[in-house]
């Protein structure tokens, strides 16, 4: 959680120290400085007792405690040290990370103190003095300015949730492992191009379409081994955390198999569950069958047979009724023609050049443009010649607009590039840069036209205009 630092206990007993070392230095020997004396005496960094705290006082006799001959050595040339040289020195020379355990939180309290060095560090980058510091310090408590950090609850009677790259050296009296049934991530061997230490880089073809050589398959093997070895030896280091019991939960499995382990299995692990599976026959007197409708769980699991609950005394019956939802799986489309060869660089820089339009578009104020704000002059002319195209008294007008609809199980997602609304219609324009007879062209603005028709009761005209021969095309579909 989110937490302000600013009342912290190390960070008030590390402020402390700073205004007792200033007072030091400075020899104001005044009430504040025996009040900032007794709270370093009795913090956890000394403990003094409050009998040898009170002589202290009483006698006015400071200079022979620990505290204050630490505290002088730290005023030696003090003015000539940076402000993160003092806290450093602080931390050093008081023993906070030695000491730091005898008051809990140990990782909370280190982020503070880490938190603090790297603000004086700051400080020191622009000059301040640790005097300054001091007061600025002062300054944050005094305004109640929050300093948040977010630092971890750690209490014992509770659980932790972690991964199990986070439970590394930790110990714990019971386990509960759980997402065991989660598949590996085999990723990284659908990549186009791959690199193996063995293969070297292996790339695709290129033939009527891209396909993958013989080296796919080789490496395929190799690297499915390799990371099922890591998993083995990462599980091992999951269930080696428990002192005293684990407990895995699992799905029952299903496709139970009556072949005893062999390392050829390895080759079928597929999630952490297929490792547990695959030792069943050791781990078969271990197992525990709940039933989820017996164990009070406030969300019904089970719930495919039709139930009957009687209401105290009264014969009438509430009926579960189970309803069978029929579902179908969604296809998705896009309007976007996709490129699915290599681009030459005549190609990247003529769709650079329709970016550089589309962008030019996207900022300018078609009824009162200021062409100055863009610098390429090509486009900035062909900015101007497309803009006289356009009938200027429309009601609204929408640039580069996303849009997401769904028809007949198909999920179609798109964005039109332009879209301007008059009284009685609206038309869609899209950009090209050059060729647009294409019947792919069609196709996308045959999807924009039935996507705001659906939505509008308003006349849909769609056209394409080609950036290059600055000519605007209305289709009829």
């Amino acid at each position: 959680s989110d937490e302000n630092i600013n009342s912290s206990y190390v960070m008030n007993i590390i402020h402390n120290i700073i205004k007792l070392l200033i007072k030091e230095k400075k020899q104001e020997y005044d009430v504040e400085y025996k009040y900032l004396f007794m709270s370093l005496a009795r913090s956890f960094l000394f403990e003094y007792s409050d009998s040898y705290i009170f002589k202290c006082i009483k006698d006015n006799d400071f200079s022979n405690t620990e505290i204050i001959k630490i505290l002088k050595k730290l005023c030696d040339n003090l003015e000539e040290k940076s402000i993160s040289q003092i806290i450093y020195s602080i931390y050093k020379d008081f023993s906070f990370y030695e000491k730091i355990i005898r008051i809990g939180n140990i990782d909370d309290n280190l982020v503070i103190m880490e938190y603090l060095y790297n603000m004086a560090k700051d400080e020191s980058k622009i000059g301040k003095t640790i005097y300054e510091f001091s007061e600025y310090i002062d300054n944050i408590k005094a305004n109640d300015y929050e300093n948040k950090l977010s630092v971890s609850k750690d209490e014992s009677n509770s659980v932790k949730v972690m991964t199990i790259h986070k439970s590394k050296g930790l110990e714990f009296p019971i386990c509960y492992y759980i997402g065991l049934y989660k598949e590996f991530n085999f990723s990284d061997i659908k990549d186009r191009f791959i690199y193996s230490n063995k293969y070297g880089i292996i790339a695709p073809y290129f033939k009527n379409g891209i396909g993958k050589t013989i080296y796919v398959d080789l490496l395929k093997n190799d690297y499915i081994m390799d990371e099922i070895s890591e998993k083995i030896r990462l599980f091992y280091v999951a269930i080696t955390r428990a002192k005293e019991k684990m407990i895995f939960v699992l799905p029952e499995n299903l496709k139970k198999s009556s072949k005893k382990y062999n390392l050829n299995m390895r080759k079928q692990f597929r999630s952490f569950a297929d490792i547990i599976y695959a030792l069943n026959e050791y781990l078969e007197v271990f197992k525990t069958k709940i039933d989820l409708d017996k164990i009070g769980l406030t969300k019904k699991y089970n719930i495919n047979s039709q139930k009957e609950i009687i209401i105290d005394n009264n014969t009438d019956k509430i009926i579960i009724q189970n309803f069978e939802i029929e579902n179908q799986i969604n296809k998705e489309e896009k309007f976007s023609k996709t490129i699915n060869s290599i681009i030459d660089n005549a190609t990247q820089k003529n769709l650079e050049l329709g970016l550089k339009f589309h962008e030019a578009l996207e900022y300018i104020d078609f009824k009162n443009p200021d062409y100055d704000i863009i610098d390429n002059g090509f486009i900035k002319n062909k900015v101007k010649k497309f803009l006289e195209k356009i009938d200027k008294n429309y009601n609204n007008i929408y640039k580069e607009t996303e849009f997401m609809y769904n028809y007949d199980n198909v999920n179609y997602h798109g964005i039109i590039d332009l879209v301007i609304e008059y009284d009685t219609y609206i038309n869609i324009i899209d950009y090209k840069l050059k060729n647009i007879d294409s019947d792919v062209y069609k196709k996308q603005l045959g999807g924009y036209k039935k996507y705001l028709a659906n939505i509008t009761s308003k006349q849909v005209n769609i056209y394409l205009y080609s950036i290059l021969d600055e000519e605007i095309s209305k289709i009829n579909l």
